[in-house]
């Protein structure tokens, strides 16, 4: 029996990666054939991703999708709006442009939940669908906001139009404090 799988990728950067399964098999799971070599480690080279021949890779949100809700600087998927573009102040820098110093910080989406609900989830617009198939992340390595970094969780609607794609879940906590990382490496616990 033949069936599409859809799988969750680690978060590369500032894009939300998915992959197909095209052939899965059986009621043993998906087959899929070995990759023969890895990437190897290069300091400052991002490889093309080596996958299995039956995998298909593709990206559901990158830095640039905005946020169906955002909030303050928090206004993008992979960058807070801590430098603003001089055309358009609505929009992070997201590129350096001569006469401009820096650029908008990157988040770092990680901590990948990819979830299944049978009934579905509610979001920013309560007239919209926003489907069954949600990908939550935790971003962290962001923009300082009262002397913190400030953290946020996103959830990626699979299912979702581009304009409902990217919601924004949190940026403080059940106490109302900031979201922030330790080190830059791991969450405060958010309860």
């Amino acid at each position: 029996m033949k069936r599409k799988i859809v799988v969750p990728l680690v978060a590369v950067g500032i894009a939300g990666l998915f992959a197909t399964i095209g052939g899965a098999r059986g009621e043993d799971g998906p087959h899929l054939s070995d990759v023969p070599t890895a990437n190897t480690k290069a300091i400052g080279v991002s490889p093309v991703s080596r996958l299995s021949a039956e995998l298909k890779q593709f990206v559901v949100a990158q830095g640039a999708t905005p946020l169906e809700n955002p909030q303050g600087i928090v206004t993008h998927y992979g960058y807070e709006n801590d430098v603003a573009s001089p055309g358009d102040p609505t929009q992070p820098l997201m590129v350096p442009v001569v006469g401009t110093t820096g650029e908008a910080q990157k988040t770092e989406p990680d901590k990948n939940t990819y979830l299944v609900f049978r009934d579905g989830l509610a979001g920013a617009d309560p007239h919209y669908d926003y489907g069954t198939e949600f990908l939550f992340q935790g971003h962290e390595g962001a923009a300082t906001v009262a002397g913190a970094k400030q953290g946020l969780i996103t959830r990626i609607n699979l299912d979702a139009d581009a304009a409902h794609r990217v919601t924004l879940l949190a940026t403080k906590d059940v106490d109302g404090n900031d979201l922030k990382t330790i080190d830059g490496s791991s969450w405060e616990p958010l309860l």
